[in-house]
């Protein structure tokens, strides 16, 4: 999973906690997700054996509400094989 960026819901504690350090451990980058801060989130993706970069540079808190929508501008590629063998791109 390294190089890849993952967005994670719940991520202060439980198992969104659970899931952005592990991320992390596979070498994601983590935007965390929650409606309160992600200090002790942050703090254990700190301490990560062999962490080498600062956690800024691997890890994200984004304030968010069950009211509130995360605007996410994304740029779809898929072909033929990427979506169970049909193909949608235009």
């Amino acid at each position: 999973m390294a190089g890849k960026v993952c967005v994670i819901s719940g991520a202060s504690r439980g198992f969104g906690q659970g899931i952005a350090i592990r991320f992390v451990e596979e070498g994601c980058q983590v935007v965390l997700l929650s409606r309160s801060p992600c200090d002790e989130t942050l703090a254990l993706i700190g301490s990560i054996a062999g962490l080498a970069v600062p956690v800024g540079e691997v890890a994200v808190w984004v304030k968010s509400g069950a009211l509130q929508l995360l605007p996410v501008r994304c740029k779809p590629t898929l072909s033929r094989g990427s979506w169970g063998g049909s193909s949608y791109a235009s």
